[in-house]
Formats: C-alpha cells, sequence, structure tokens
C-alpha cells in the first residue's frame, strides 16, 4: 500500500484511502460487518488505525453497513414492531 501512495503521490496525484465495511466469513458470500460483534468491531478499528497512519483523508463506502442480521444484531436492534429503526450499537 505503501509503495502504491508513494508511486500516485511521486505522479504529483493526491491520494486517498478507501474502505468498505465487509468481513467474508466461511458460507456467508457477501456479508456485512457487524458492528455489535466485539471482534469485528476491532478488526475494524485496526483497519482504519492502519489506513489512518498511511492517508490524511479516509473514504468509507456504506454499502452493507446496516446490512448484519446476526443474532447479536437481532438483540440490539430489539422489537422491529417498537417502530424504531435502529441499528447495530
Amino acid at each position: 500500500m505503501r509503495k502504491v501512495k508513494a508511486f500516485f503521490t511521486g505522479k504529483g496525484i493526491k491520494t486517498s484511502g478507501g474502505m468498505m465495511a465487509y468481513v467474508g466469513r466461511p458460507g456467508d458470500g457477501l456479508t456485512g460487518f457487524c458492528f455489535t460483534n466485539p471482534d469485528d468491531c476491532e478488526r475494524f478499528r485496526k483497519l482504519v488505525a492502519f489506513a489512518a497512519g498511511l492517508f490524511d483523508e479516509l473514504i468509507f463506502d456504506d454499502l452493507f453497513i446496516f446490512d448484519c442480521r446476526c443474532e447479536l444484531c437481532q438483540k440490539a436492534k430489539g422489537d422491529p414492531g417498537a417502530g424504531r429503526n435502529t441499528v447495530c450499537r
């Protein structure tokens, strides 16, 4: 990543970091990141910290940010009939 950034910076092109919150799990296919799962949150924190160490600007693609339907998220969201449109965390 540093070499790619250096290549573009050397040509006068400003670079930014970009990421999508996505976790691939066996059998899941394309699955959104789970912001209720402590392990996923820690992994995401580490990835963001790494990218922030390389770039002054980060761009987040939120395509799957609210897509998790795991048991932890269902519990965190509460009763869908309560009229709340909550997300994990």
